[in-house]
């Protein structure tokens, strides 16, 4: 039997221990998802703006209140993204709980058509004229169909637009899983040979396995279901005893 290498072993338990995590605890892992990237990505973007950006408009600053501006930056970015992360999120599944649900209510009843009008679209034209072509096309064809499809698809965008509120955590819970399938798509087939010494770390489409993404997805589902059924008994169990 050959023994892997670290450089190769050490990745693969990385990745492992990373999709394991993330499909299996992404419904916990919401809210510290949510907390930490923000205080992260707001400090940072805080922090770029005063080091990098800041001295392009305020070309005078000595190094001390470069950095001193740098560090106030960083706090208030990183203040800035822990409150608005969790609400742009929100609106994120919003907007595309909208169109989402608008547009396959759309596809439903326009058939055809739109499949033709998508495919008239050439990549190479201007994208903001191509933007106008298109929205005029839609409009036109909109039109034509009646004013009862387009108030149909506008109450389905609504309706999809309210069930992503309602399950806001659950829509980035089922993305966090989503990935840590994803990752275990990757690595299981790789544990299959490392042990012989023949692994590649190389990652592309064909590398991840359909089959052990659904296995991994459909496998950290039951344990949050589980595990969230399992919260549930426990507080109804506390409240009976209260």
């Amino acid at each position: 039997m050959t023994v892997p290498s670290a450089t190769t072993l050490i990745p693969l338990l990385v990745v492992s221990l990373l999709g394991v995590v993330l499909a299996g605890l992404g419904y916990r892992l919401v809210a510290h998802l949510l907390r930490w990237t923000g205080w992260i990505g707001g400090g940072a973007v805080g922090g770029v703006a005063g080091w990098q950006l800041l001295p392009q408009f305020v070309p005078g600053l000595t190094p001390n209140q470069r950095l001193l501006w740098t560090g106030g930056l960083f706090v208030g970015g990183a203040l800035a993204g822990r409150i608005v992360l969790p609400v742009a999120t929100r609106l994120a599944a919003v907007i595309t709980g909208f169109f989402s649900t608008a547009g396959a209510v759309g596809v439903f009843f326009l058939g055809d058509p739109i499949f033709n009008l998508f495919s008239t679209i050439d990549p190479s034209t201007a994208p903001i004229a191509t933007a106008r072509t298109l929205a005029t096309n839609l409009e036109q064809l909109v039109i034509a169909q009646g004013i009862e499809t387009l108030i149909l698809i506008l109450a389905a965008g609504l309706v999809g637009a309210i069930v992503a509120t309602r399950y806001h955590t659950e829509l980035i819970a089922g993305g966090i899983t989503l990935a840590g399938a994803f990752f275990l798509g990757i690595v299981l087939p790789l544990w299959q040979t490392v042990l012989t010494g023949t692994a590649t770390l190389g990652v592309d489409v064909g590398t991840v396995s359909v089959i052990w993404t659904g296995v991994a997805l459909v496998a950290g589902v039951l344990v949050q279901a589980i595990d969230h059924h399992g919260d549930r008994l426990f507080d109804d169990s506390s409240v009976l005893e209260s």
